[in-house]
């Protein structure tokens, strides 16, 4: 599922966009950070649905939470090297 919305997102958003090779930005000062809020907000709800699903496939909480970290940290680390290689952003640490 993850894998499909990745590539879902790159056809539907990415491709829009001009690629470049892969950079790094510092976007502090831009979007008024609302683009950290936004990091946040899909962490959190990632990381709860995550956690449900493994809680109804009767995984203990110990590894819900390693789990459920892990895949949400991966899903979006792809979402920054999307950035990566677009001209429009680029990679951004303060995102990771």
């Amino acid at each position: 599922m993850a894998a499909l919305t990745l590539v879902g997102l790159d056809q539907l958003w990415y491709a829009d966009y001009e690629r470049s090779k892969f950079r790094t930005t510092n976007d502090n000062s831009q979007w008024l950070q609302m683009d950290k809020l936004g990091h946040d907000y899909a962490s959190y709800q990632l990381g709860q649905l995550g956690a449900e699903s493994l809680n109804w496939a009767g995984v203990s909480e110990k590894d819900q939470l390693i789990y459920g970290g892990c895949l949400v940290f991966s899903f979006l680390t792809a979402i920054e090297i999307f950035d990566d290689f677009s001209k429009e952003w680029g990679f951004s640490w303060r995102d990771m």
